[in-house]
């Protein structure tokens, strides 16, 4: 009888398995959700009261298209992009601690409109036209977006994973990007710093 309960468990957990794998493959969709750079980023914008809100794909869509980014709160600001990991410790040998290290891969700097270091423009609305781009080129299917605030997508476009946070400047954007196929060149927004006049 408990050969039966096994067996019979066993296949339930196939079949549910099997139908995972069947609707990941023909839509496209992302595997594992992303690391939140909210928990990491140390960022003016957090908080900044943009009054940016959606709750379909398709509010989030138009909400780029018509380019409903934050503006950049310094003369001077810099983006800095990479990864981060974070290691779990203890205290007196019971108290959990947390230190988080993060490696650089680059930086975006924007100084008085003008933007260097990233790769999708030197002005800002270069940098929009590209995000409209990216966001129109995907595919809006059901299980090829996760809405992860009233302010930030995580999508797939091409080969890649974004996350796009209108809650950030353009320049600042896309805060995330993971390859489908590949661990190299992903990155995420870990820090940002806004110098005034």
């Amino acid at each position: 009888m408990t050969d039966i309960k096994k067996l019979i468990g066993a296949i339930v957990v196939c079949g549910i398995l099997s139908a995972c794998g069947k609707s990941n493959k023909t839509e496209g969709a992302p595997a594992a959700a992303p690391p939140d750079p909210v928990n990491v980023v140390n960022s003016t914008y957090q908080n900044s009261g943009n009054t940016v809100s959606f709750s379909t794909w398709e509010g989030f869509k138009q909400a780029v298209n018509d380019g409903r980014f934050v503006p950049v709160v310094g003369f001077h600001e810099v983006y800095k992009y990479g990864t981060c990991s974070t290691d779990k410790g203890t205290f007196l040998g019971f108290i959990p601690t947390y230190s988080t290290s993060c490696t650089k891969k680059f930086e975006v700097n924007i100084m008085g409109g003008t933007i260097s270091g990233g790769s999708y423009g030197t002005t800002e609305d270069q940098v929009k036209t590209q995000l409209k781009a990216l966001v129109n080129s995907a595919s809006g299917a059901s299980n090829s977006y996760m809405l992860l605030s009233s302010t930030s997508v995580q999508f797939v476009s091409g080969s890649y994973i974004y996350i796009i946070n209108l809650g950030y400047p353009a320049a600042a954007n896309p805060i995330y990007r993971k390859s489908i196929s590949s661990p190299t060149n992903n990155y995420f927004l870990y820090d940002v710093n806004s110098f005034g006049f």
